[in-house]
């Protein structure tokens, strides 16, 4: 099931979501129901993601966010504000959303976005993990077809849920995972071809090459580095080089010049 929040009439992304087979919950953030029936929706276990549209009070938008992921920190969850709004970005990311839009939205990236986390989501109650779990992960080399083990994709959803934050090491990994640090370490590689910390590293420099590609361009390098999880944007700046081969800024001005 997707629940679908919105702040204002008509919600523009209501008929993006995927619909063939898809339960679809729709709530009105100022409808007198909307409390109540947002508890008793986030208590449901087929619950698979959540949608919060809020252009019209941003404010109430965050609190919101951070309510449900208190409540279900299980759950991605996806924000969409207006257009410019490149600071609310940055607070919805460190609050736990996985995903960040401005207005106007892709339509077609927020619908592939949703199948996404849709797939990771039911594998993980699948208890098995494809070796390309989300599009931030590398093809294993050897080409094995083998699933990994249920405690691997614990750690990659760990990490997509806990992306923003600075603590994010090995140790902390391995216990999501339920493995010794060193075991884990081992495991991760052979079905990620990635160290855990090289996997994380990726997943931050993927996220940002989207909020540098698709924001409005007012949300500093610095802001962008501290929102996804870098200590500060020399660290940011010499992982987003060693994996793209250019600078933030640099990149940020080619995704510029090919949307233009």
């Amino acid at each position: 099931m997707i629940l679908m929040i919105a702040d204002g009439q008509p919600c523009t992304l209501r008929s993006a979501l995927p619909a063939e087979g898809q339960k679809i919950a729709f709530l009105e953030i100022n409808s007198s129901i909307f409390p109540r029936t947002l508890v008793a929706l986030l208590e449901d276990r087929e619950l698979e993601l959540v949608v919060v549209e809020c252009v019209f009070n941003e404010k109430k938008g965050l609190r919101l966010l951070d309510g449900i992921k208190r409540r279900r920190s299980d759950v991605p969850v996806i924000f969409v504000c207006a257009a410019g709004s490149d600071n609310t970005v940055g607070k919805a990311l460190g609050l736990g959303a996985r995903e960040c839009f401005q207005k106007p939205v892709d339509v077609a990236r927020f619908r592939e976005r949703v199948r996404t986390l849709q797939k990771l989501r039911r594998a993980s109650w699948e208890q098995r993990v494809p070796l390309r779990p989300v599009e931030t992960a590398v093809a294993n080399p050897r080409g094995a077809t083998s699933d990994a083990p249920d405690g691997i994709l614990r750690a990659i959803c760990y990490i997509e849920d806990h992306l923003t934050e600075h603590g994010l090491g090995v140790e902390r990994l391995a216990r999501a995972a339920g493995m010794s640090p060193f075991h884990f370490c081992r495991v991760f590689k052979r079905y990620t071809t990635k160290s855990p910390m090289q996997y994380v590293v990726r997943v931050r420099v993927k996220k940002a090459e989207e909020l540098l590609r698709y924001n409005s361009g007012n949300m500093t390098i610095c802001r962008i580095a501290t929102s996804i999880g870098f200590y500060d944007a020399s660290n940011f700046n010499r992982h987003f080089k060693k994996t793209t081969g250019l600078t933030p800024s640099a990149f940020k001005k080619s995704a510029k010049i090919s949307k233009g």
